[in-house]
């Protein structure tokens, strides 16, 4: 065997042990328990692969249009080719619904896909007009041998384009076989008409405005500019405190939660999926403006920050308008309204929401509920009082608790103390059934 083999076959061997390594700590951070086929890295491999069943439920929802899957998958590919090859050939789009809306159907997505077919059919019309075609054809066929195997990846994500380098490359080398043919007048005036054609087409990618039926119609270049302005704003605010996202379609309309990283960076970001830091944090983001005191940044057109004891407080008066009566009277006030709860006392002490809360959601049906907790019958949310306390003015006790999504035929919920020991002591407790809204 060649030394390159032998150096090949080390590369490898160097490769597993690294990976072997890597899940072997995995395995070890999971106590031990952890299937192999639920490890992190595993996992991914599943996903990135295509193997996992999950990855063509992502697919179908950004791509409903009954194309076959293979033809679909090249059709990508070919549009990535072209994002590599143009300058300013990126996807513009206001937010992930126009994914299925714009986008993908766009003139854009059609000129990407045009380009890459002709780039890639200048590459193999130049391989057959230079030498070293093996070494050439292999700079070709590269991005293949990565996007096939790992479609999974490749399918969504436009910028793996960069694996396909080889291709223009190969074109561009052509070209310039080409153009050392020219004489020197024809060689001018070939580079003359290119800086043209590249002035006029990045002139209109960075002006390329989104679909006419999009909600605000604005260049690319402009939507990115009223985005960083606004989180100027909002870091002169915010700088060196928590902020937390009150609806996750903020980071879809900014785009990849990275960039929101980079954009508030320094601060600790908690995400809606992590409801129990909620009045933990000062402030949060939504993608709409709600005028109210509540609102910081009246002035921002893109993404907007409130104040959120002010917020949360003007929500729960809110809801105890809209509840009407409440489900349990004393010795607080629970108004149930919209899946959510409402605990509130005029006349309140520090020593009156110093016992814990206990709340139990009992379903319709326990297979709604979390795995861990069907064998009880219901969802223990006990909590204690300051992790969601509102602002609700002095001597006035008010806290607002948002409710998983499942549908609850009853709540029971009161207060209770621990004594030394492990005994619990009821101090009160009521149970209100739920009607259907």
């Amino acid at each position: 065997a060649s030394r390159y083999f032998r150096l090949g076959l080390l590369t490898l061997a160097f490769g597993l042990l690294l990976l072997a390594f890597n899940l072997g700590n995995e395995y070890r951070a999971g106590g031990g328990e952890t299937p192999i086929s639920e490890l992190p890295t595993v996992e991914s491999a599943l996903n990135r692969t295509g193997i996992d069943s999950r990855i063509q439920g992502r697919i179908a929802y950004a791509y409903p249009e009954g194309i076959p899957y293979w033809a679909l998958f090249f059709r990508e590919q070919f549009a990535a080719i072209g994002i590599m090859s143009v300058p300013f050939a990126l996807p513009a789009y206001q937010s992930i619904a126009d994914l299925n809306t714009g986008y993908r159907r766009s003139l854009h997505q059609r000129q990407t896909f045009y380009t890459g077919i002709a780039v890639l059919g200048g590459a193999v019309i130049g391989l057959g007009l230079m030498r070293h075609r093996r070494l050439l054809a292999a700079l070709l066929l590269a991005g293949f041998c990565w996007a096939v195997p790992l479609q999974g990846s490749s399918f969504l994500h436009d910028f793996e384009g960069l694996f396909y380098i080889g291709i223009p490359l190969v074109c561009l080398m052509a070209g310039l076989r080409w153009v050392h043919s020219l004489s020197r007048e024809r060689l001018l005036a070939a580079l003359g008409l290119a800086a043209v054609l590249v002035f006029v087409f990045s002139g209109f990618q960075m002006n390329h405005r989104f679909d006419s039926d999009a909600p605000a119609a604005v260049s690319a270049a402009q939507f990115q500019q009223e985005v960083m302005d606004d989180f100027r704003s909002i870091r002169s605010i915010t700088a060196g405190e928590d902020v937390f996202f009150a609806f996750s379609n903020v980071t879809e309309l900014v785009g990849p939660p990275r960039r929101t990283f980079y954009y508030l960076a320094g601060s600790t970001l908690v995400f809606q999926n992590q409801p129990w830091h909620r009045n933990r944090v000062d402030f949060f983001l939504l993608d709409e403006r709600e005028p109210g005191p509540a609102l910081l940044t009246p002035d921002n057109r893109r993404v907007f920050l409130y104040d959120r004891a002010v917020y949360d407080a003007e929500q729960a008066n809110r809801l105890i308008g809209l509840a009407g009566e409440p489900s349990v009277r004393a010795p607080f006030e629970v108004y149930y309204h919209d899946n959510a709860l409402v605990y509130v006392k005029e006349s309140c002490s520090p020593g009156d929401v110093e016992p814990a809360f206990m709340l139990h959601l009992i379903p319709g049906d326990a297979s709604d509920l979390p795995e861990w907790t069907r064998e009880r019958g219901f969802h223990n949310l006990d909590f204690a009082f300051t992790d969601y306390r509102v602002g609700g003015g002095a001597g006035r006790c008010l806290a607002l608790i948002r409710l998983p999504g499942y549908t609850v035929d009853s709540i029971r919920t009161g207060q209770f103390l621990t004594h030394p020991g492990g005994d619990f002591e009821t101090l009160w407790e009521e149970t209100f059934a739920v009607a259907a809204e």
